[in-house]
């Protein structure tokens, strides 16, 4: 059996694998990408339309020069290919004055320097009178923020890598690995049946599957896999049609609610930050479809914040994958051979051309030019043990 050897195996094509299969071909190297679904699947985080792209980032200050080296990245790419992928709107964060959202926004611009207004209650009304807000509500503004489609983004990704020189195999699943000399021996499945790939090393970008092969889960926290839904509103008064009116993400009574305006042919985007709090327990099945509770749920809040009272017309469900404190996981171990870059917790797509810069030189053995400390794994586990 002839044994394909490579100097780096991408294990998961979607929004992050993609950028980072991307990555790694333009810097030289051997690449094997596996993704075991067809291009630009809808099984994961990385399919539909619009993401919201932003800079003034309420989880933690750390994100902001993420976003920063990602914008310059999403830029890049569109220089270099043609493409057409970031949408600038402006973006909106709401909530009340000592809530997390609205000071997690703050913050994060003053620490970094950040552009931006504070919008007190009578602002709102008048900046944004589509909103139909609490009289206590405050926003943060900041004029970078933008829509991405991550289906376009991904697949720009993937035909970048492909012209870069990585061989990308679709329909290919990694069953699993074991140490061999200085790299690791790699057991996938595809449609010739089971081969073997020799590699340098491995970077895991799979997803919900992280924590699927043997022995390597038991260096990861438990990673909650959560069905996710969305919904699209017809077109919505001026106030909030086309680009007049900015990304949204507002800390409200309800949980963290998202908002984006009509974007590529759709109408608005609407959906709640953990939706139903449904696990998902086998993601190999596909999602449940969504159904009248969540169509009644989504509703509910489009009638209570927005003018117009329109009725949802679409929804389509996603995943997030949820680490225990929401932050990212990105960092290399089993002797530095395997680098896993997971656990987005819906909120790690726009990052892709910087989370991918730092997965690369993380398998080369370089220290990545950002600080990693908020997303390495010792946070959750004492000490990884290579096996």
């Amino acid at each position: 059996m002839s044994v394909r050897r490579s100097d780096l195996v991408v294990a998961g094509l979607g929004g992050i694998g993609s950028a980072t299969a991307y990555r790694a071909a333009g810097q030289g190297l051997d690449v094997v990408g596996l993704e075991q679904f067809h291009a630009l699947h809808d099984r994961g985080s990385s399919h539909g339309h619009s993401r919201i792209f932003r800079i003034a980032y309420f989880e933690a200050p750390e994100y902001v020069p993420l976003a920063q080296r990602s914008l310059e990245g999403w830029r890049r790419l569109e220089t270099a290919t043609g493409e057409s992928l970031l949408r600038t709107t402006g973006g909106l964060d709401l909530g009340r004055p000592g809530g997390r959202l609205l000071e997690g926004a703050l913050s994060a611009c003053i620490a970094h320097g950040i552009a931006h207004e504070r919008w007190d209650a009578a602002t709102l009304r008048a900046r944004a009178p589509g909103l139909t807000l609490p009289d206590d509500m405050e926003g943060v503004f900041q004029k970078d923020a933008a829509i991405l489609n991550p289906t376009c983004a991904t697949g720009v990704h993937l035909r970048a890598a492909r012209e870069t020189g990585a061989e990308l195999r679709f329909g290919t699943r990694l069953l699993g690995w074991e140490r061999e000399g200085e790299g690791l021996r790699l057991r996938v499945e595809g449609p010739e049946g089971e081969t073997d790939i020799v590699t340098h090393r491995l970077i895991l970008t799979a997803g919900a599957w992280l924590g699927s092969f043997a022995g390597f889960a038991r260096a990861l926290p438990r990673i909650a896999v959560e069905r996710q839904v969305v919904g699209w509103l017809p077109a919505l008064p001026s106030t909030l049609a086309g680009h007049t009116f900015p990304v949204v993400n507002a800390g409200l009574d309800e949980g963290h609610v998202y908002l984006m305006p009509a974007h590529d042919g759709r109408g608005a985007k609407i959906g709640l930050y953990h939706h139903r709090g449904e696990r998902v327990e086998n993601p190999d099945l596909p999602d449940p479809h969504p159904d009248a509770t969540d169509r009644r749920l989504l509703q509910t809040i489009a009638d209570r914040y927005l003018h117009g009272r329109e009725t949802i017309v679409q929804m389509r469900t996603c995943r997030f994958t949820l680490t225990p404190d929401e932050h990212f996981i990105v960092d290399a171990l089993e002797g530095e051979r395997v680098v896993v870059g997971g656990g987005f917790s819906g909120h790690g797509f726009k990052f892709a051309p910087a989370i991918a810069e730092i997965l690369v030189a993380l398998a080369r053995g370089h220290s990545p030019s950002t600080s990693l400390d908020l997303f390495r794994l010792d946070r959750f586990v004492p000490t990884h043990t290579p096996e």
